[in-house]
């Protein structure tokens, strides 16, 4: 198994300007204006649904590994290019006022320009707290807030040479910026920026007429997952 090392690594991590600009705007009117009474500031849950896109990012400290009748054979690359895919999935939160938890589950594809090139969907299931502006509106609030979190992904991917291979769940974290728009009747729209960090150890066990063959793939992903989403508020 051969891993090839791109000429350059392209960044993941984006944070969009137009997400900068709501927190500027956030904060702006946060301090030219005295704290609003609308009960959509107190405490409240949420539930919500997205999608988007894997943007892209890179896969750092990679070993490839075939072990077989005793032997193991290893190659190392210090970087592998991750194209994005589609992204969506969902979360449950609470917030009480300025902070808030939130249960976060993100479903990515990728592909690393590997060769043979390896193909894969990453699921991130993550704890996060949360901060926000709470801002009113006429129309209902709205509020730029930021997330950071952390949790486990699993998933799995395929390789032209291989079988499926399996992803055994590691260690992952994220930081997130978004806005949010909630109405009165607590339906509401969010913009998200979500920048993932996941490890991976990615195996396969093949049979051959020699006996078993034992594939694996570690190493950690940096990506970013942009999203669109809709949500709903209520009061518990």
């Amino acid at each position: 198994m051969q891993i090839r090392v791109p000429a350059r690594m392209r960044g993941c991590c984006r944070v969009l300007p137009l997400l900068g600009v709501f927190w500027v705007v956030g904060i702006l009117a946060l301090s030219a204006q005295a704290q609003s009474s609308t009960p959509m500031m107190d405490r409240r849950a949420y539930v919500g649904a997205f999608i988007g896109g894997n943007t892209g990012g890179v896969q750092v400290g990679n070993t490839g590994t075939v072990s077989a009748f005793g032997y193991n054979n290893s190659q190392s690359g210090t970087s592998l290019t991750e194209n994005g895919g589609a992204a969506g999935g969902f979360e449950i939160g609470y917030y009480a006022h300025y902070f808030g938890a939130e249960i976060n589950d993100v479903v990515a594809g990728w592909t690393t320009q590997s060769e043979p090139p390896t193909t894969g969907t990453r699921n991130v299931f993550l704890l996060n707290g949360l901060g926000r502006i709470p801002i009113s509106a006429s129309w209902g609030m709205w509020y730029p807030y930021m997330g950071i979190g952390m949790g486990f992904d699993g998933g799995s991917a395929q390789n032209p040479n291989f079988v499926t291979l399996t992803e055994n769940p590691r260690l992952a974290g994220d930081l997130k910026l978004g806005v949010a728009w909630v109405w009165p009747n607590g339906f509401g729209l969010f913009l998200e920026d979500q920048s993932i960090l996941a490890g991976m150890n990615l195996s396969s066990t093949v049979p051959t007429q020699y006996g078993p063959e034992t594939v694996t793939l570690t190493g950690t992903s940096i990506n970013g997952v942009l999203d669109v989403g809709a949500s709903y508020t209520f009061k518990l």
